[in-house]
């Protein structure tokens, strides 16, 4: 190729061409992200945020591809590879004189596991594999995971899946309205990560817990199939940030990573809209009522 090509606004000259397929026989073979990433270097393609034009860049890469000017990149399907819960191979640690009443368990708290790097998470996996039923299967998706600690040792571990995160609103008024009705359990500080938009701090939450039982489904079950009794723990953050953070999103604050906190100025914003739509819905109400009267 003697005369350069004009790709997706990009000219692409023969020996970026060339250097391009020298980066391909190298060992270990290189994927089309990574070859993208060159790519863009060399030509100096970014987008507005500066970040390297990857998706701009593997759409040149294949127009190479079909054109007979590069092999076939490595981005073919992977093999697929069953993901399970790693273990540790260690013992589980002891516990001693577990009371048989949640109630009477001293010092009971919650761990939150910071990610995969945490010291516990290896002990998480173990707990998992050896007393949940699905064994290593893992949770998919966006999760939390907690262990149960104790002055008697620990006690279990928790995950909660994405499903979790949204129940439906007739199943979050019956279980969450019997657990608020329970007594209090506990109060207890603990750590709050930093999230997307949030800082790390410090929440004060009330525990609560009871015995519920669940009764086998109608449709799927076997007759005579035993209803599963266990234990719910609910818990409550004091004022707890979410409510101001629900208003100033009304007022225009997306809750960016860089963004930091809202200041008075779109709180007062999110409070304005937050009063007209109270006004609104009044206004339904008492059409609503007068209609129906």
């Amino acid at each position: 190729m003697d005369k350069p090509l004009v790709l997706c606004g990009r000219i692409f000259t023969a020996e970026l061409i060339g250097h391009l397929n020298l980066e391909l026989v190298r060992e270990p073979p290189m994927g089309k992200n990574a070859l993208a990433r060159i790519l863009c270097q060399h030509l100096g393609w970014f987008s507005p945020d500066g970040r390297p034009a990857l998706a701009s860049a593997k759409v040149a890469l294949g127009k190479l591809e079909k054109r007979g000017l590069l092999p076939g990149s490595n981005s073919g399907p992977r093999p697929a590879r069953a993901h399970r819960l790693r273990g540790s191979d260690q013992r589980l640690p002891a516990v001693s004189k577990v009371p048989a009443q949640a109630g009477k368990v001293q010092d009971l708290r919650l761990y939150l596991l910071s990610g995969h790097q945490d010291p516990l998470h290896g002990l998480w996996n173990d707990l998992m594999i050896r007393q949940h039923p699905c064994g290593a299967a893992p949770l998919v998706g966006a999760q939390l995971r907690y262990l149960v600690g104790s002055d008697h040792g620990w006690l279990g571990a928790l995950g909660f899946g994405p499903a979790a995160f949204v129940l439906g609103a007739r199943d979050h008024q019956k279980l969450w309205a019997f657990m608020a009705a329970q007594p209090v359990g506990q109060t207890r500080t603990i750590d709050v990560p930093r999230r997307r938009g949030q800082r790390a701090r410090q929440a004060t939450v009330e525990l609560r817990w009871s015995s519920i039982t669940i009764e086998a489904p109608k449709v799927g079950c076997k007759k005579g199939w035993p209803p599963l009794t266990l234990w719910a723990v609910w818990a409550h953050e004091l004022n707890a940030p979410e409510g101001v953070r629900l208003v100033t999103s009304l007022g225009g604050f997306l809750g960016r990573s860089k963004d930091g906190e809202p200041g008075a100025e779109i709180l007062g914003n999110g409070l304005r809209r937050l009063m007209d739509m109270t006004r609104g819905w009044r206004l339904r109400k008492q059409l609503y009522e007068a209609t129906k009267s």
